[in-house]
């Protein structure tokens, strides 16, 4: 039988982050929540697809090491597209200043984790 997949904390940090934004996205102007502040949701809903994906290769094979590191770096650009939108909104004032202090340390976290993760899969000994 197959051992349980467990989640990596990265997991759980976008799955945080998710949160706290969706809460500030919720009190935003309808038309910023609709044509921009869903992308945000979105763009951290693939990277957490991401995280799942490549933590389900196969990690003992160079095929499935290189598959976890492309999915690594697709979880990097979801997630600098999020930030990048929502940098927008706080540039707009929809964001206050301390939640998007909050928000960037989050998304300094998990792109941190997100390096470690893809170093490791690239580094891992053939």
């Amino acid at each position: 039988m197959k051992e349980e997949l467990k989640h990596p904390q990265i997991f759980s940090d976008m799955s945080t982050l998710f949160e706290i934004y969706y809460h500030i996205h919720e009190g935003m102007p309808k038309s910023f929540r609709v044509s921009v502040s869903e992308k945000v949701l979105h763009e951290l809903s693939e990277g957490m697809r991401q995280i799942v994906l490549a933590n389900n290769v196969d990690k003992k094979s160079k095929e499935g090491r290189e598959q976890g590191a492309l999915r690594i770096a697709k979880l990097r650009g979801h997630i600098e597209i999020a930030r990048s939108f929502v940098l927008l909104g706080w540039k707009l004032r929809f964001v206050s200043n301390g939640a998007m202090a909050n928000i960037s340390e989050r998304f300094e976290s998990i792109n941190s984790q997100a390096v470690k993760w893809e170093r490791w899969y690239c580094s891992y000994p053939p």
